[in-house]
């Protein structure tokens, strides 16, 4: 039985397949009440599910920042905050003049190292959407008849490329978020699925950077985290005074991730479990 709250869901406005329009409509349907759109380095999809909400339903405005600290990548999730702030547009702008540059970069890197043949209709499709990102290049050529998943195409292909020098840094996002008003959170602190897990001691020096930067929580609660993972990040957030949140990461169709699976074991998490909430509540003056 999954969770009635996911604070980390995907729609096609990034690298999932639904369409924003349509998610509080899909969330609901699986009995999720509670919920957040994601999207990966775009409020595009976030905006357009707030314009489209079923009734009976809570929901926060969220963002996914790809990002990079001192002690390597990470995810920054942002929630409840002011989109028209212009210090946080200016952070969006300066993401998505940053991923141009990315996907220019790699589609050449393809070309000349793995020769992969991008038509000019290849292109025109790629330059229609507003964040383009790894998986779309993976599922690109996995039309093209490359073998594989997209996680193994990404790993053999995308991932070598060097792009270190494109990507956001952390302590921008989380003062882009906080200037916003909103919360932010660090995403799969462990590493997300398909990816190989933090040991110990990098978790440790990447919470020392992004605690030092302003993150306010963390998300413990994951889709592929075991019991023995949560444990261990509740009881640093808890230790380190953080808020608490969870999320699956659903992206829709293709992914082997449901609407309110929490953990790795499909058990359903109550929802004071997630202190998060009690901060996003008391913001809209809910009590209980």
């Amino acid at each position: 039985m999954y969770s009635s709250i996911d604070l980390h869901i995907h729609t096609s406005a990034s690298d999932g397949t639904d369409a924003p329009e349509y998610i509080g409509e899909i969330m609901k349907e699986a009995g999720v009440r509670i919920f957040s759109v994601t999207d990966h380095d775009t409020i595009d999809g976030a905006l357009e599910a707030e314009r489209n909400l079923p009734e009976d339903v809570f929901y926060i405005r969220g963002i996914e920042f790809t990002c990079i600290s001192e002690a390597g990548d990470c995810h920054i999730l942002g929630y409840d905050y002011d989109p028209s702030e212009p210090i946080f547009q200016a952070v969006l702008e300066k993401k998505k003049d940053m991923a141009r540059q990315k996907t220019n970069r790699r589609i050449s890197y393809l070309r000349q190292k793995a020769g992969v043949d991008f038509t000019r209709s290849d292109i025109e499709v790629l330059n229609q959407l507003d964040n383009v990102g790894k998986k779309h290049l993976a599922r690109l050529m996995m039309s093209k008849g490359y073998p594989g998943t997209i996680g193994e195409i990404i790993r053999r292909y995308i991932d070598p490329i060097p792009t270190d020098d494109l990507n956001l840094s952390s302590g921008l996002a989380i003062a882009g978020i906080l200037e916003a008003g909103g919360i932010p959170i660090w995403a799969h602190p462990y590493g997300e699925a398909g990816d190989r897990l933090l040991t110990r001691e990098q978790f440790h020096a990447q919470l020392h950077y992004l605690t030092g930067q302003g993150i306010r929580g963390i998300e413990c609660y994951y889709s592929r985290y075991t019991r023995t993972h949560i444990q261990d990040l509740v009881r640093t957030a808890r230790d380190r005074n953080l808020l608490i949140s969870g999320g699956s990461c659903y992206r829709g169709d293709g992914w082997d991730i449901a609407p309110g699976e929490l953990n790795a074991e499909g058990r359903a998490v109550p929802e004071e479990k997630l202190t998060i909430l009690n901060a996003l509540k008391k913001r809209r003056g809910i009590v209980g």
